[in-house]
């Protein structure tokens, strides 16, 4: 006979069966209360955390859905590997979720290199979410410090992972002048898929923020919305070296970044970028979307920088393959005129890309610190509708082939502009050298503070209507406004009359604690 089942009985079922995988766990340094993990008030040790007969789908274990909790300052030992180590994955619809309480930091003089202070441990589907004000950070390790240590603060990111609202900071407080420091990241993945580094995480001193690798196969990722300052190298990915590797998919949009000036050493060893990836296997692709847009680089570029953007391929002509680039509506400011460089501010080695929209500045420099705004290697780009301001020179194609138009060129040393082997300084004889920019402009920009074109500035309706490029993101400035879908647009990052979106501070500085 068939019992019958009540749908209020039915309900509760189901109630308690998604609750049996979607546990909400409290954990701290030490046990508190009840020792039950309910709240902050009762919550387990951190070692509840690291014992796999902890994770499952019973009511009270970490599995798809839950949401573990920390509570308080939980300072590691020197040299702590694995602090918090992840079990187990989430599922889709189900991450995993670490959450950071108001205040709650995970500390330690140093963690490890080997495997970091928050170990994801290769699992998927994860979410790191430093709520109000979370941090991860060293507190100990850096110049003149106790240590100086390689350090990883989270490592071992799986795919479909994303890491948000999380300050990771102090992995090694640099003073110009060290050679120690190398190897200290912020961030370390190895080829996860989907990954998703944003919104409003803060990286500071580090070698690296943000060290992406991958092995080949994997696609998806995204760094939105981050905030930089005082690391080496803000994001750096490309491949691992040996055998075929490929990665599909890459944007990097609405960061800030500044100052990698302390990163300088006697021996050069430390080569600064905002942005630096890397194909230089042979066997090595990056291919599919792959965008630069809406981010913020401003500040002292120290003398040891290579550029803010710095696309590398075919490096020695003996490296792998690269897809077309979209930069655009970026504001990259180099604010120091003592800085030289073995590359331009934007400089791509791979070809066929497009820098447009885009507001470059340099403080100044001649001879041997002189930045190019905007230096090709490969051949087959196209720069159009950017402002650029002081530079040792506007622009220098090395590559066989370039398309610029509709670009405003003010204020560099001489020789302002670079065609293969000429080096010219007017804008007619550039245009005649290189057959290109008929309708650039070399007049002062106007712009506000802001990089926003001031009324009656010559870059307002200078520039050329570029939806037919068929990048969505393009077709607003930088701070959100409709470009127009027929007619001129403006030159630079922003168009007049825009009221620019508040980013984070550009003076980022670290707060050692």
């Amino acid at each position: 006979m068939r019992r019958k089942v009540s749908i209020l009985s039915f309900m509760l079922f189901v109630a308690s069966f998604a609750w049996g995988s979607a546990a909400s766990v409290y954990i701290a340094q030490s046990s508190a209360g009840s020792n039950n993990g309910t709240s902050c008030a009762n919550a387990y040790a951190y070692t509840f955390f690291n014992s796999s007969s902890n994770w499952g789908s019973g009511s009270t274990q970490i599995g798809p859905g839950s949401t573990v909790h920390l509570c308080g300052t939980f300072t590691a030992a020197a040299g702590a590997d694995s602090y918090l180590q992840f079990q187990e994955s989430g599922t889709s619809g189900n991450p995993i979720t670490l959450l950071w309480e108001s205040g709650a930091i995970v500390q330690s003089p140093y963690f490890s290199s080997a495997h970091g202070g928050i170990d994801l441990n290769g699992e998927t589907y994860i979410t790191l979410n430093g709520g109000i004000n979370g941090i991860v950070q060293n507190t100990a390790n850096g110049t003149g410090r106790t240590y100086q240590q390689a350090s990883k603060l989270v490592d071992d990111v799986g795919s479909n992972t994303i890491i948000e609202n999380l300050s990771m900071i102090n992995v090694y407080v640099h003073t110009n002048g060290d050679s120690n420091g190398g190897d200290s990241i912020g961030l370390y993945a190895r080829d996860p898929s989907n990954l998703h580094v944003g919104p409003n995480n803060t990286f500071t001193q580090a070698d690296l923020g943000i060290n992406f690798i991958w092995d080949g196969g994997t696609s998806n990722l995204v760094i939105d919305g981050n905030h930089f300052a005082e690391c080496n190298q803000d994001i750096e990915a490309g491949t691992a070296n040996g055998s075929t590797t490929s990665f599909t998919n890459m944007t990097v949009s609405n960061n800030t970044a500044t100052n990698w000036a302390n990163w300088d050493d006697a021996g050069n060893d430390y080569h600064h970028n905002f942005f630096h990836p890397f194909t230089n296997t042979p066997n090595s692709s990056l291919v599919g979307t792959l965008l630069i847009y809406n981010n913020r680089a401003i500040g002292d570029m120290g003398n040891h920088s290579t550029s803010m953007l710095f696309l590398e391929n075919n490096n020695g002509s003996s490296g792998g393959t690269m897809g077309t680039w979209y930069i655009f509506n970026n504001v990259f400011s180099k604010t120091n005129a003592n800085a030289p460089s073995s590359s331009g501010i934007i400089a791509p080695m791979s070809d066929n890309g497009y820098a447009v929209n885009n507001t470059i500045i340099d403080a100044g420099g001649t001879g041997s610190n002189a930045y190019p705004c905007f230096d090709s290697y490969g051949t087959g780009w196209t720069f159009k509708n950017n402002v650029d301001i002081g530079c040792g020179s506007y622009i220098q194609i090395q590559g066989t082939t370039a398309t610029a138009n509709n670009n405003d060129y003010y204020g560099a040393a001489s020789p302002q502009w670079i065609w293969h082997s000429s080096y010219v300084s007017t804008l007619s004889a550039w245009q005649t050298a290189s057959g290109q920019d008929a309708s650039a402009i070399s007049t002062n920009p106007n712009l506000t503070s802001g990089y926003v074109p001031n009324a009656g500035s010559p870059v307002i309706g200078a520039g050329t209507n570029l939806t037919s490029l068929g990048i969505t993101a393009l077709n607003v400035d930088a701070a959100g406004n409709a470009r127009p879908s027929s007619g001129a647009w403006d030159m630079g990052a922003f168009s007049s009359g825009s009221v620019r979106t508040p980013g984070a501070p550009i003076n980022l500085q670290a707060v050692p604690r």
